[in-house]
């Protein structure tokens, strides 16, 4: 199996697309956010994450 760099490429983005909705999460949890924006952030970065294993 050859390496396709783009596709490292697209794996990486998604996986730093799901580490920036972690800290934004978290940086609402620590400020007392609204649990929805909580979720949805949380939500994303799952999302994101799960997008880049598939």
């Amino acid at each position: 199996m050859t390496e396709n760099p783009i596709l490292f490429t697209l794996i990486q983005y998604r996986l730093d697309l799901s580490k920036e909705a972690l800290v934004d999460a978290k940086k609402l949890l620590k400020a007392q956010g609204s649990p929805r924006s909580i979720v949805n952030c949380s939500y994303y970065a799952m999302f994101y994450a799960v997008l880049a294993v598939l």
